[in-house]
Formats: structure tokens, C-alpha cells, sequence
């Protein structure tokens, strides 16, 4: 409950790039309705978008928290999710990601086994299939611009782990999925969370980081997610 009154603060004071079924999850819970059953609600009123990108593109904090504890990253991971994106694909795709991130920051750069392992058959074949495919797949078959597509969980996902998985560094591949079409910001989110849990801050380039406000208590929070000791 704690969260979700955050998020519905933060959607009042500033709500930049809200996304509609994170905004009609939030908007239920200022009206009373309690967050796991607003997220039901927003994805039953609109099932063509059930499986937006927005709980991916906010589940790395909890990767941080709970890099050492694998099943209460697991859990926490599709919870948050579930508050606003109830559909198995948004909360599974979270957990995913989180495992991934986890791993790659423990220096484990072939994660993808272990993903897979540890959502097992619980996650949706959908997303367990993707995350299969990444490994062999062509960067010129990668789901990135499809027409009629707007920001789907599965895809975000197999695009993200694609660029970690291929070798690219963090620059150089979120200029390109910048420059790509599609859901650009949440597959450049993902994706460059992930290649930061892979190389580190040193990989962030000087100029990037000279253009971002409150960058060194951003750094301080993530450096006490770790630690274990934010509030």
C-alpha cells in the first residue's frame, strides 16, 4: 500500500510518460480502491492493452533490494507489477527482468538459463518461449517496430535481454533503440538497466551523466537498495 500511495503522489506532482493502464490502476487507487484490486480492474476494463511495458520499466529498484534473497525478489518483483499490470505476462516479465539484472550483477553474464530456470513453468509460455529465442535470434528478426503495436511486456523483454546478451555496449545500443521506432523509451529503460547491472557505472558516458539532475543521490540510493539500508 506504502508504494502505491507513492506512485498516486507522484502521478499528481509530475506523472511524465505515464502510461494509460498505470494511470487508470493509480486513479482507482486515489479513489479508495485497494492497489492489487485496481490493477485487476484497469486490465479487465481494457484487455487489448493487459500487456503494457510499465512494470518493467520500473522493476529494477527491487532487483537492488533483493539481489541476495531469490524468492523475495521473485515475489516482490510481481507484486509491484501486480498494482498496476495484473496480467501474468507484465508480472512475470517483472520477475524476469529482475532475475536477469540480479544475475548480471553478480557477474553472471550467461543469465539466461538461469532466468528461465528459476520462473520455471509458472511464468507465461509466451515469455519463457521469447527468452529462449534470444540466444539464436538475428538482430534483423528482433520485434522492435511492429506496426500496430504499442509497448507489449514480451517484447520488451526478448529486446532488452537481446542487447545483453549480443555484446553491445551500453551506448552503443541505446542510441540505436533510441533511433529505432516503437516503444523506444521502455525498450531503452530496460535495456540499459540491464547493461548496467552487466558494466558497471564506468560504462555510462561522462556527457550523459552531466545532463542528469540529482545524479549523485541517485547513485547514493541505489548504492543503499544494495546495502539493504533504504528507507
Amino acid at each position: 500500500a506504502d508504494v502505491a500511495r507513492r506512485w498516486v503522489k507522484w502521478m499528481k506532482m509530475d506523472g511524465r510518460g505515464i502510461g494509460l493502464t498505470t494511470k487508470r490502476a493509480l486513479t482507482l487507487i486515489d479513489g479508495g480502491k485497494e492497489p492489487f484490486e485496481a490493477g485487476r480492474v484497469a486490465n479487465q476494463e481494457n484487455p487489448n492493452r493487459s500487456a503494457g511495458n510499465g512494470s518493467v520499466m520500473r522493476c529494477l529498484p527491487v532487483a537492488l533490494r533483493y539481489h541476495d534473497e531469490i524468492d523475495r525478489l521473485i515475489r516482490v518483483s510481481t507484486q509491484q507489477a501486480a498494482i498496476t499490470h495484473s496480467a501474468e505476462r507484465c508480472t512475470w516479465a517483472a520477475a524476469a527482468v529482475n532475475l536477469a539484472a540480479r544475475e548480471l550483477l553478480h557477474g553472471n553474464i550467461y543469465f539466461i538459463d538461469e532466468v528461465l530456470h528459476r520462473i520455471g513453468d509458472r511464468a507465461p509460455g509466451a515469455l519463457r518461449e521469447a527468452i529462449h529465442r534470444v540466444p539464436r535470434e538475428r538482430e534483423s528478426d528482433l520485434p522492435i517496430a511492429i506496426e500496430g503495436e504499442a509497448g507489449y511486456v514480451i517484447h520488451c523483454v526478448e529486446i532488452a535481454f537481446w542487447f545483453v546478451t549480443h555484446d553491445r555496449t551500453l551506448e552503443e545500443a541505446l542510441v540505436y533503440l533510441a533511433q529505432a521506432g516503437g516503444d523506444t523509451d521502455t525498450n531503452a529503460a530496460v535495456a540499459g538497466a540491464l547493461l548496467g547491472a552487466r558494466y558497471g557505472e564506468a560504462e555510462l558516458p561522462p556527457r550523459w551523466v552531466d545532463q542528469i539532475t540529482g545524479a549523485q543521490g541517485i547513485a547514493q540510493l541505489a548504492e543503499r537498495l544494495v546495502t539493504g539500508g533504504a528507507t
